[in-house]
């Protein structure tokens, strides 16, 4: 039996295999995703801020190339990210985005709290025709943003006012109103570079009357993993620009500390006085319980394979003539 057990698991292992690679491409990604003089601009200088492929690069596409957005298409991503792109797009956060997380009015104010640097743009001509001669859409032809690169008609928009992945923020603003937090980040008055807005009520209240020396160096960037070095002379909100969401997790010295909601759907963590050794991680504990699930599904098929429940029976009709 246990022989018999072991063969059919590698049938089916082998059979798992054929398939996987008889529905895959034999033929080499670069065929499907090809590399350009922008694409290969963009992750150069791209680093740890997101971009956006405005009118150019098809939703999820960016993935191919390793690079990071705010949007996606088919996207599985949180609701409150869903509430606020659809806030950033002209809607109301009560009526999120769908399946389709797209990003279309870039001049709203609150893209710069995306971290959302460049944007690539299509030159057209009066027709709406790609052009090397042209100018970008009314959407991507605005006064904050300015081309870095071109080739042909095809053009990389800066963003300079976007926020980095990490910052450190001297003031809060504390807001148990969702409502009341997205018109505030979008007023006319708001500086993130100064204030973050924390959605609980219990958060820390800072009011540094001036700009504090800082210093603040990312000395590992990873989709699960942030190592930062921050020193400050007051203390601080360390804004971070990923999603809040269950799974984070922030050490200070070696130290837990509280993630806070902030900017609505953001991260922030209170920073003491002086030097600090930061580190965020991704470790959801659904993780945790489906290794722990597998782990015994794999030891529990293992007990059944090598020592079935018939093995004694067997035994002893084998030994009655």
């Amino acid at each position: 039996m246990p022989v018999i057990a072991v063969v059919l698991t590698m049938l089916i292992a082998i059979e798992h295999f054929r398939f996987g690679w008889k529905y895959n491409p034999f033929f080499t990604g670069i065929l499907i995703y090809p590399s350009t003089p922008v694409i290969d601009h963009l992750r150069q200088i791209a680093g740890d801020y997101r971009i956006s492929g405005g009118d150019v690069l098809p939703l999820s596409l960016w993935t191919a190339f390793d690079l990071q957005s705010s949007t996606g298409y088919d996207a599985v991503y949180p609701g409150l990210w869903a509430r606020f792109l659809s806030a950033l797009d002209g809607g109301d956060i009560d009526h999120p985005k769908g399946r389709i997380g797209s990003m279309e009015i870039f001049s709203s104010p609150l893209l710069n709290l995306t971290s959302t640097r460049y944007l690539l743009a299509l030159k057209r001509d009066k027709l709406g025709q790609g052009d090397p001669a042209g100018t970008p859409s009314y959407r991507l032809n605005l006064p904050q943003f300015r081309p870095v690169f071109s080739d042909k008609s095809v053009q990389i928009l800066d963003n300079p006012a976007a926020l980095p992945r990490f910052s450190l923020v001297p003031q809060t603003i504390i807001s148990n109103d969702d409502h009341e937090t997205i018109k505030l980040l979008s007023g006319p008055d708001f500086n993130p570079n100064r204030t973050v807005i924390i959605s609980h009520l219990a958060g820390p209240k800072l009011d540094s009357p001036s700009q504090p020396e800082t210093s603040l160096q990312v000395i590992v960037s990873g989709s699960d993993r942030y190592l930062l070095r921050a020193n400050t002379t007051v203390p601080q909100m360390l804004l971070n620009t990923g999603s809040y969401y269950p799974g984070w997790h922030a050490l200070i010295d070696g130290q837990k500390t509280t993630i806070y909601r902030s900017n609505f759907a953001f991260q922030s963590i209170l920073v003491p006085a002086g030097a600090h050794e930061i580190e965020f991680t991704y470790r959801p504990l659904s993780l945790t319980i489906g290794a722990l699930l597998s782990l015994v599904s794999a030891s529990f098929l293992a007990v059944l394979i090598f020592f079935p429940r018939d093995a004694k029976a067997q035994k002893i009709s084998r030994q009655t003539p």
